[in-house]
């Protein structure tokens, strides 16, 4: 397994989660996203061989 993708909104987790995969793989490319359309765009750029994904994840940016 070379790369490894964590999907999730919430940056605490999303750093969480980083850090554990990094701990226990550090040979896989780890890439983070916190959001769908971000995925989705990483997915089109490169191969994963596993994927963490929130499924509650918002899909675009919020707008102000």
């Amino acid at each position: 397994m070379n790369n490894a993708l964590i999907v999730e909104d919430l940056p605490n987790i999303r750093d969480w989660l980083l850090d554990v995969a990094r701990t226990a793989f550090p040979a896989v490319n780890v890439v983070t996203t916190g959001r769908r359309d971000e995925a989705l765009a990483a997915v089109a750029r490169t191969s994963f061989d596993l994927a963490l994904v929130d499924w509650a994840c918002p899909t675009e940016a919020a707008s102000t």
